[in-house]
């Protein structure tokens, strides 16, 4: 049987209480800056949405396949966050964003997620672009104003 998950959007209403608000907002403003950084990681490393990572199809036999979004998350994962398996990383995100330490280990991957879309996202259209099948300007990678993502385990 499979599981449903309900997504809701809810509004902030006017009246809530100053602290809240304001926390609420912090965490959206923190929440864009860890986007632009990992937007910023990842364009320093387009060559990862080009790499295929060798798989083994159900049948046995062995394949090859662009790397998921999972695989995006680990790749930036290892190269932003120092652990004991990883303790110098190329790029910390702490110390680009300090305010980030300490946060919900699940808003930081939904902003990585968030991230490698848009600029996987990017790379395809100024492909497109240059190769003369898209119209217009440039493809610029823009900021995100997407509202927070909360994921099941940042909620009670």
């Amino acid at each position: 049987m499979a599981l449903v998950i309900k997504t809701l959007k809810l509004g902030v209403h006017r009246d809530i209480h100053v602290s809240k608000r304001q926390a609420i907002l912090d965490t959206q403003a923190l929440y864009h800056r860890v986007i632009a950084f990992y937007q910023e990681f990842f364009t320093a490393h387009l060559g990862i949405f080009e790499d295929t990572v060798p798989y083994i199809k159900q049948d046995g036999t062995p394949a090859e396949r662009h790397r998921t979004a999972q695989d995006l998350l680990t790749f930036a994962e290892r190269h932003t966050l120092a652990t004991p398996a990883h303790p110098d990383p190329s790029m910390p995100l702490i110390q680009a964003i300090p305010p980030a330490e300490g946060r919900p280990i699940g808003l930081r991957r939904a902003a990585i997620n968030h991230a490698s879309g848009q600029v996987k996202s990017w790379l395809t259209a100024h492909r497109q672009w240059a190769q003369g099948l898209r119209k217009g300007g440039e493809p610029q990678l823009g900021a995100s104003n997407k509202p927070v993502t909360y994921y099941a385990d940042l909620v009670a």
